[in-house]
């Protein structure tokens, strides 16, 4: 039996699954029909829930989404079953100053280079700020189902 892929996830994908009118947002499902189906696993740093809540906060209160879909919506996130990983601070601090990035996306990051799995991202900003400088880095238009 073959083993299934294994990624770390990007807030920038996970907010995809809940708000449909962000860019790439049916790649993003593709990749949710694929963990859902469990052909791939993902992993995040323990903190994905909090960035994913707050984008919806942030789409309620721009009024792209009802009340009622926020509420559903940040339920939803914590029955995702996304393995959560605390990153560490000193190797998080590492390669946001090397990689010229935000601490929190620099969680992803360092996430990503501990398990050795691709971190899967729709962030340009990010995409943008590491560059060819971290190997690990998939964007999400770059994504393959393994189905």
């Amino acid at each position: 039996m073959a083993e299934v892929p294994r990624y770390t996830l990007d807030a920038s994908v996970a907010v995809k699954w809940r708000l449909r009118d962000e860019e790439q947002a049916e790649r993003a499902a593709a990749v949710l029909a694929d963990f859902s189906e469990s052909r791939i696993d993902l992993a995040a740093p323990s903190h994905l829930r909090l960035e994913v809540a707050s984008s919806i906060l942030k789409a309620y209160r721009r009024r792209r989404i009802t009340f009622d879909a926020a509420a559903r919506s940040m339920a939803e996130v914590s029955e995702w079953g996304i393995t959560l990983i605390d990153a560490s601070a000193v190797e998080t601090f590492r390669l946001s100053t090397a990689l010229g990035c935000s601490f929190y996306d620099a969680a992803y990051l360092q996430v990503a280079e501990s398990t050795g799995q691709p971190l899967l991202s729709a962030d340009a900003k990010l995409r943008a700020a590491v560059g060819t400088r971290f190997p690990h880095f998939l964007w999400l238009l770059d994504y393959r189902s393994p189905s």
